[in-house]
């Protein structure tokens, strides 16, 4: 005998449980509601239809044979101008309201969004091309990195403001990278301190002393047949050659920082005869 039983979810505020047994051998076919016996029915052996009501809602069973076996399934009739269906679709109507007036709404929104970015964006990067043209107020600031991100800590308007430098500033433009406490030069917007360009051109004596430093003490790592004074007097005349390009020449002696600081480079240079001779002359 089949028994099987379905859970009907509130309606007009109750829920129902819904059952049959099925004498598949005999047909004998009971159909119950909430235990209260709904319909009764004699010697079903075929497929067949029932239809019955649950408050103001048409419910149907059907019953499906196949080959020897029985498949069975309750449906609630979504069709019939019910009260419950009624508001059914009225909810679906609003439902597809709401979500086109939302998707509406969201891309309206997606569009301010991206002018107002725009917009920023480019009030941002004319304010930066101003600083590059000497606008703005130039003052220093010490650089840290926290989390492999580097920042700017300088004074403006006699308050601490720290920001992120940007990936262009992260590196002088000859290839030196930041070390932690590097003192550079930098000119900011007053009316936004967060808009900062590094004056990679106006660096301090302090600071071409750490760059003149560091690449010394790189140029003796890699020629390690060099005394000190004799590294130091080479970067000497490199310096008074090319200012500070002649000292990126000897940092980026093993490498290919670019397409004129590499290895190729620093050896045009020093093979070009009269630097040779000069270079000789450091004892």
């Amino acid at each position: 005998m089949a028994q099987l039983q379905w859970n009907v979810p509130s309606i007009g505020g109750r829920a129902y449980r819904v059952g049959l047994y099925h004498g598949e051998g005999s047909g004998h076919l009971l159909l119950y509601v909430n235990n209260k016996i709904t319909l009764i029915d004699f010697g079903v052996q075929d497929s067949k239809d029932y239809s019955f009501f649950l408050e103001e809602e048409l419910f149907e069973l059907k019953i499906t044979k196949t080959g020897t076996s029985y498949n069975y399934a309750l449906v609630h009739n979504e069709e019939l101008d019910t009260p419950f269906n009624k508001q059914r679709r009225s909810q679906q109507r609003f439902n597809r309201l709401s979500q086109w007036v939302g998707g509406v709404l969201l891309l309206l929104l997606l569009s301010l969004v991206v002018v107002v970015v725009r917009k920023s964006s480019s009030q941002q990067e004319q304010a930066i091309t101003q600083l590059a043209a000497g606008k703005g107020i130039a003052t220093s600031g010490r650089v840290h990195k926290v989390d492999q991100r580097w920042y700017i800590q300088f004074v403006a308007d006699h308050a601490a403001v720290r920001e992120l430098l940007p990936a262009t500033d992260t590196i002088h433009p000859l290839g030196f990278p930041l070390e932690d406490g590097d003192d550079l030069p930098l000119r900011y917007q007053p009316e936004d301190p967060s808009i900062v360009r590094i004056q990679w051109t106006a660096l301090s004596p302090t600071q071409l002393q750490r760059y003149g430093e560091r690449t010394l003490r790189r140029h003796l790592a890699l020629n390690p047949g060099l005394s000190p004074r004799q590294a130091a007097c080479q970067l000497a005349i490199a310096y008074e050659d090319r200012g500070l390009a002649g000292w990126a020449l000897f940092y980026h002696q093993d490498g290919a920082y670019n397409d004129s600081l590499n290895r190729s480079s620093y050896l045009r240079y020093i093979r070009d005869p009269e630097v040779a001779e000069r270079l000789r002359n450091c004892l």
